[in-house]
This record gives C-alpha cells, structure tokens and sequence, in this order.
C-alpha cells in the first residue's frame, strides 16, 4: 500500500508541473486530474493505516471522519490526526471539498476567452492550492511513517 501512496503523490507532482506550464482550459484540466491523484493517494493512505490493523476498507469512505464512522477507529493515532486535519477546516479538508467540487453535478460556468462557457470544477484546486496540498500531505505521510516505524 505504501508504494501506491507514493507513486500517487508523485503523479500529482508531475501533472502540476505541467500544469504549472499550461493556461486555460488545459491548466483547469490539469489540476483536476492532480486533485484526483492527490485524493487516490490520501485514501490509499487511509487503506495503509487500516491494514495495519487488519480491518476491511469501507470502499465508499473517502475521508478519515467516515472511516472513523463505519469502522470505529478511534483509537488510531494517525487516523485521529487526519480527522482532526478533516474538522479543523485545515488542508485535507480543503483538498476533499475541493474533490466534492470536481465529482458534483452542479457545477457554476465562468466564460472561457475563446467564447465557450467552462464549468469552474476546480474553485479552490488552483496552482497555488494544490501545490500546497501535495506538500502538507508529504509532510504528514514522512511524519506518521517515522513514527509508527518507532513503534
């Protein structure tokens, strides 16, 4: 599970690097396809801490508060710490309301310069944001890693 964390996080670094390089509609595209690398690897993260433990992944949970809901994994520290990360409004929890934009139905259209109304399934998913997701995450992931190794 570790490796598919890993290689994760790396496609969402090259696609914003590319992203980093395009405009418009190609840049929109791509930093949808980042957001959705980044979101693959937060729950295959939820995967890895749940192994841990033996304990069979709710397949429709995304996020650590429903995980916590359907398998009652309270007493995990590095799940209790990304819950918190989920409630506090911090990045994990932008990321994922970001991700909510991008598979919803409803989605609000912006002109585009070539004449063609563009659905805005991004909002928040800009350069800057994303970027900062991939780095919070990595900085968390080497954290818990480090620790639960201790242990």
């Amino acid at each position: 599970m570790n490796a598919r964390v890993n290689q994760k996080l790396y496609f969402a670094k090259l696609v914003l690097d590319l992203a980093h390089e395009s405009e418009d509609g190609k840049k929109t595209a791509l930093l949808e396809a980042a957001l959705f690398h980044l979101v693959n690897a937060y729950r295959n993260y939820l995967l890895e801490i749940i192994d841990d433990r033996q304990i069979v992944f709710a397949e429709s949970a995304t996020s650590a508060v429903q995980q916590q809901q359907q398998l009652g994994l309270e007493s995990k520290p590095e799940l209790q710490e990304l819950f918190q990360l989920e409630h506090s409004g911090a990045w994990s929890a932008n990321m994922l309301a970001a991700y909510g934009n991008c598979i919803s139905a409803v989605v609000p259209i912006r002109p585009h310069s070539i004449g063609i109304a563009l659905a805005d399934v991004t909002l928040n998913a800009d350069q800057d944001n994303c970027q900062s997701w991939l780095d919070q995450f990595q900085q968390l992931l080497v954290r818990q890693r480090d620790h639960a190794h201790e242990w």
